[in-house]
């Protein structure tokens, strides 16, 4: 039966989700990987034990109400109770940034699910340098919708940390200087491996590229500030995630995000604290900027962005426009990827469809299952179709993190 379970908290711009990725159905026999609603636990264990889970950024900009919500926050703790069950390994990973987000409160609750149960818990944090996690967090925050430039962007290292401490004791916390050139092939999963005892062998690694260009922030950053409506509902969600995806992709090879320009917002207030608790301390980062007007110059200067590779971008998608310039480009973009979203959701089931769902049908008369991908497949027309889709997401998430067993 499970009597340990390693509790990796992020922090977040960290490489948690090259961990998760490459993680996904880990199982040495002695030590496996929670099996929840996601690869990134950071959801079902923020859904299940937040207070404020009603209102959790991940379901707000889906659109899902507070009645699905609910029924999500009971699938994720009873699924988290089924893991801590397992009566065949010794040793559980967990694995979310957002759990340390955390109160002190719900942290309890959750860290006690698993003590009550005698089971030793070992917490495991990542802590990026102020200024690169500034340039990072930006990025995410732009990513996100952000169209103003924060005034200050906290690493919260204390807050994140001292929780777990006073919980379960200074000794059960790991912090690690998130600093890729000292890890074993500047890999932050195979340091995690070698630090906790994992099978590299077991362990299919799959690295996440979370930096991008600094074109592909300017433009979102523009965009963020000329159109308002872009959440609220899963076609607007979908339509704008892929336009944040195809711009990292064509911009990946310009010049990258200077981190030197986030001085001015990089809260450094809780160094003391990580030195003194941890005995973690930062290099120094050299020459950096002091000042926000000089991020705010950089963001609306596009001297350095290649515009013919938005209006091939905008082209490739389906859109033949006269519009020229960034801001017009971005909207008009955007409102066809609205329009594809729509248009899939609602278009009549295609011939390759008939004949795909027939294919499956026949599987009854030779004996033979159904595959993940045609259970998958088929449980995506169903959400298409059904007004009622909270069982269906529920077995859509667990299949597709099954995916990558």
């Amino acid at each position: 039966m499970v009597n340990e379970a390693i509790v990796h908290v992020g922090m977040h711009k960290t490489g948690s989700s090259s961990i998760q990725r490459s993680l996904v159905g880990y199982d040495d026999g002695h030590t496996f990987y929670a099996k929840l609603m996601r690869a990134n636990h950071s959801v079902p264990i923020y859904t299940a034990f937040s207070s404020d889970f009603s209102t959790y950024h991940v379901w707000r900009k889906r659109g899902l109400s507070s009645a699905e919500v609910s029924s999500l926050r009971l699938e994720a703790r009873r699924e988290f109770v089924e893991q801590l069950e397992n009566s065949e390994r010794q040793r559980i990973i967990i694995s979310g940034e957002d759990i340390s987000l955390l109160t002190k409160d719900d942290a309890a609750e959750f860290l006690g699910m698993m003590t009550d149960r005698g089971i030793s818990v070992q917490v495991v944090f990542y802590a990026r340098d102020p200024l690169g996690f500034a340039a990072s967090m930006f990025q995410q925050m732009v990513k996100a919708g952000e169209h103003k430039i924060p005034a200050i962007v906290r690493p919260d290292y204390r807050v994140r940390l001292q929780k777990f401490s006073e919980i379960l004791g200074r000794e059960n916390i790991h912090v690690h200087n998130f600093d890729p050139k000292s890890f074993p092939q500047k890999s932050v999963v195979r340091h995690f491996c070698q630090e906790y005892g994992l099978d590299l062998n077991s362990v299919r690694e799959k690295l996440s590229n979370d930096g991008v260009s600094g074109p592909a922030v300017k433009l979102p950053y523009r965009f963020n500030q000329t159109n308002v409506c872009f959440y609220g509902d899963k076609y607007l969600f979908e339509a704008r995630h892929k336009m944040i995806r195809l711009l990292a992709s064509a911009y990946e090879d310009s010049s990258k995000l200077p981190k030197e320009l986030f001085g001015a917002i990089a809260d450094q207030s809780d160094l003391d604290y990580l030195a003194s608790e941890f005995g973690l301390e930062f290099p120094s980062t050299g020459t950096v900027s002091r000042s926000v007007s000089e991020l705010e110059n950089w963001l609306a200067d596009f001297s350095d962005v290649d515009l013919s590779l938005l209006a091939d971008l905008v082209q490739r998608v389906g859109v033949k426009t006269p519009f020229t310039g960034p801001d017009k480009l971005l909207n008009r973009m955007f409102y066809q990827l609205v329009h594809d979203e729509l248009s899939q959701a609602n278009a009549a089931f295609s011939l390759s469809d008939m004949k795909k769902m027939r294919d499956i049908a026949l599987n009854y008369e030779t004996g033979q299952p159904v595959t993940r991908e045609q259970a998958i497949y088929l449980m995506e027309i169903a959400n298409q179709i059904s007004p009622d889709r909270k069982f269906i997401l529920k077995k859509l998430g667990q299949w597709r993190s099954g995916e990558a067993e």
